[in-house]
């Protein structure tokens, strides 16, 4: 029989960087889709250069036949998406699906577009400077308790992780096109991990607002309550998104730069200002929110991950606090390793994937 089956579902997937081998299950494979004269589209770095992958999995449904009119669950590789693009630190392009519940389609690629900063890590062609994993589909095992029937992932994590995944791809998609929407979305991966956590209020709550607390506790009647109330309205988040950063990061990540030329080693993020960096991103994000000034081509930079040089402080207290943000803020390109190291630091904390030490898996 020559007309596709209905169980097994197509989808086509892309990365201007390049992979090799291919992940193979029971249920799910992810291999390469070829092009006619792939030797200069894949095999170098080029502005041009974009591979194609071909992900298959079963849907298996015994009851199609029985059915007169069928109505098909909406289905969807896009969290697959995530992982990958987690796992390897690259970016990766959904072009729609290929075959579905036995009718074929035609897939989009009209997306595919130059790609300018084709040497920056999410998109080159080597493996990351953290948790380097091999750039070869067979170790998308690592993933696999995200993703198979009955692993125990705890709802929440998956969740959490997922969200936050999306506005990572997210990000690195839009990069060229929308450098600070794109770092935008960076700030809300983090903002979405540190939901998951619990902190006390000594972390929340700074020392002077902890000494009001106490007074409204101990002098108001109903203290307590109202105390209760107003903490609950303290949202607190730049708090919650900087501690949560802090708690994920290792001495590793700072070990490890992507800054390589020996010229621009004082560009790398550094521990002893992490801190500062940490902030100003935050405060970058809170400034746009306030203001809608644009600051995209001061964060877009393939050799640095912080600013170089400082921006003149002028104008009014709002320009103010915008430039000093943005000479403490990380560039993108820092930014975005951080954010990476951090996703892969929640699964691993989390007890839901392992990955070896560094220096990390290899082919051989």
């Amino acid at each position: 029989m020559l007309k596709p089956d209905r169980s097994i579902q197509r989808f086509l997937i892309s990365t201007p960087s390049r992979l090799v081998g291919e992940y193979i299950s029971d249920d799910l494979i992810i291999t390469h889709s070829w092009q006619t004269n792939p030797l200069i589209e894949t095999t170098m770095e080029n502005p041009f250069s974009r591979s194609y992958y071909m992900i298959s999995f079963n849907t298996p449904d015994p009851s199609y036949e029985e059915k007169e009119v069928i109505v098909y669950p909406k289905i969807s590789p896009e969290p697959l998406l995530v992982f990958l693009s987690v796992l390897f630190g690259k970016q990766f392009d959904y072009h729609g699906p290929f075959e579905t519940y036995g009718t074929f389609h035609v897939p989009n690629l009209v997306s595919n577009e130059v790609t300018r900063h084709y040497k920056i890590g999410f998109v080159n062609h080597s493996p990351r400077a953290n948790y380097s994993i091999a750039l070869n589909l067979e170790h998308f095992k690592i993933m696999q308790p995200l993703f198979i029937k009955d692993s125990g992932v705890d709802e929440k994590i998956y969740s959490i992780f997922l969200a936050a995944g999306k506005s990572y791809l997210q990000a690195i998609q839009r990069y060229e096109k929308q450098p600070d929407s794109a770092f935008l979305d960076l700030i809300t991966c983090g903002e979405i991990l540190s939901n998951y956590f619990d902190y006390p209020d000594e972390v929340m709550f700074d020392e002077n607002l902890l000494k009001q607390f106490s007074t409204i506790e101990q002098t108001v009647e109903g203290g307590e309550a109202i105390v209760k109330n107003i903490k609950s309205r303290l949202f607190q988040v730049s708090r919650r998104f900087r501690h949560t950063i802090l708690n994920l990061l290792t001495p590793e990540f700072f070990t490890n730069s992507e800054v390589t030329a020996d010229d621009y080693t004082f560009a790398a993020l550094d521990e002893e200002h992490i801190v500062k960096r940490i902030n100003g991103a935050y405060q970058l994000r809170s400034s746009y929110v306030h203001t809608g000034r644009r600051f995209g081509l001061e964060i877009m930079n393939e050799n640095w991950e912080r600013q170089f040089g400082k921006y003149r402080v002028k104008g009014s207290e709002n320009e103010k606090r915008f430039i000093k943000a943005l000479n403490d803020t990380p560039t993108f390109k820092g930014l975005e390793r951080l954010m990476r190291y951090v996703l892969l630091r929640f699964l691993i904390t989390n007890h839901v994937i392992t990955i070896p030490p560094e220096p990390a898996v290899t082919d051989e």
